[in-house]
This record gives C-alpha cells, structure tokens and sequence, in this order.
C-alpha cells in the first residue's frame, strides 16, 4: 500500500498554510473593511468563508501528518475533520461573545469535503521523478515491457 512521502507533506503543508492566511485575511481584514451595503449573497460569502477555509485545512493537516497508508489516512482524516468541525460549531452556540449559525456549520462540512478531495487528489499524484526511478529500475532488471 502507498504511504506517505515527504513530497505529499511539503505539499499539503504549503496548501494548508495558504489556506490559514487566506482564512485570517477575509476574517481579519477584509471583512472589517467591507461595504455594509454589498449584495447580500456577497456578505453571506464573506461570512462563512472563515469556516470554509477551516473546514478545507483540517483534512489537509491530517492526511500531512498520518503515518498510514493512504486510503486510511484519508478515511480518518474526513472523520476526524468532520467530528471537529461540528462539535466545534456547536460549542460555539454555548460560549460568550460567539454566534452559532447553520450556514457555518453547513461551510465548515463543504469545506471538510473539499479539504478531503483535495488531499485525495495529491496523494494520488506520483511525482514524475518517482515514476522515471521505476522505470528505470525495472529496464535494469530485465522486466521492462
């Protein structure tokens, strides 16, 4: 079974990072900054972009740091990101200064699923480098063909 290289981590590590400072940008300064009196759907974007961009990181840190095979480590990564997502949306209606919202918890799942999608995708890719060693190795050998 394929496990994981330390090409797939560097790159689920540089998505994941993007993604935070992504998060941070929309919920630090982008939408302090923005018109009151934009449409209605761009506002509701804005407000569950944070949650989205949460959501989409989980998986991507799980799948970055199992030690596992791939499918399990994809497999426990969307359980796990989904089991964090909603509890931590639902504490969020019992702690002070919070607002709990079904949009929230709605863009944090999408983002789970996103987040797993995207950690599928790059564990699936072989860096071309890995497939010439291969190759090569098998012509060496005689098993060519």
């Amino acid at each position: 079974m394929k496990s994981v290289t330390a090409h797939h981590r560097l790159t689920l590590l540089v998505i994941v990072a993007g993604v935070w400072i992504a998060a941070v940008a929309v919920k630090g300064v982008v939408r302090p900054s923005f018109d009151p009196h934009a449409p209605d759907w761009l506002r509701l974007l804005l407000g569950a972009t944070p949650s989205l961009l949460g959501g989409l990181s989980l998986p991507l840190c799980f799948v970055a740091v199992h030690p596992g095979p791939v499918v399990s480590a994809i497999r426990w990564a969307c359980i796990w990101s989904l089991i964090i997502v909603i509890v931590a949306e639902v504490l969020e209606r019992y702690l002070p200064g919070s607002t709990f919202d079904w949009l929230d918890v709605t863009a944090s799942v999408l983002g789970v699923v996103a987040g797993t999608v995207i950690a599928w995708l790059v564990r699936r890719h072989t860096p071309i480098s890995s497939t010439a060693t291969v190759a090569v190795s098998a012509v060496r050998r005689g098993n060519a063909g």
